[in-house]
């Protein structure tokens, strides 16, 4: 235990206690020294090994560097926060379609815009939500057309005309388009 990372030492001892105490899984990922002085993440798989008379008489098992696998997530959280906080502060609306053309993601300025708060729009149709009735028509067709083919005719554009406001009054926007797919 004295190459475990001081600050994950109660979390190993907790998990092998609990392995031996109750037969609960052994599964744990910590920091540890390793040879060459180094703090490296790992995580430790393995069960006892028990004798005839129910008491653990070895582990068996292994241990992996999960270290790079750490650190991506960690660059991962840290973008994550990053583009969170620009979205989050800007003063223009940003709305998000998921594969189906629900609302995925809606900001802050969304709301402000529109009326409509975070958990109202949240997997709603766009168009039945924030779109005057006579758009329907052309932005679903855009929409499949775009679903289709990856692209439509205002992506990459900015477009203006009405957006409708939760209250039922209709208001000029300008709506601008882009497509970014998972990956990129």
């Amino acid at each position: 235990q004295e190459l475990v990372w001081v600050e994950d030492q109660q979390i190993f001892s907790d998990a092998l206690k609990a392995h031996l105490q109750q037969r609960t899984a052994y599964d744990v990922e910590y920091r540890l020294k390793n040879k060459s002085g180094e703090i490296v993440w790992v995580r430790s798989r393995g069960s006892a090994i028990w004798n005839s008379q129910g008491e653990a008489i070895r582990m068996a098992g292994y241990i992996q560097d999960i270290s790079d696998r750490k650190e991506a997530e960690a660059e991962n959280r840290r973008i994550n926060e990053y583009y969170q906080a620009i979205t989050q502060r800007v003063n223009e609306a940003i709305i998000v379609l998921d594969a189906h053309g629900k609302i995925g993601f809606w900001n802050p300025a969304a709301m402000e815009t529109f009326g409509f708060s975070r958990e109202e729009a949240m997997g709603m149709d766009l168009h039945a939500l924030i779109a005057p009735q006579r758009y329907h028509e052309d932005a679903y067709k855009g929409l499949a057309d775009y679903f289709c083919s990856g692209t439509g005719p205002a992506m990459g554009k900015t477009v203006e005309l009405y957006g409708l406001h939760k209250q039922g009054h209709e208001f000029p926007i300008e709506l601008s388009l882009a497509s970014i797919k998972r990956g990129e």
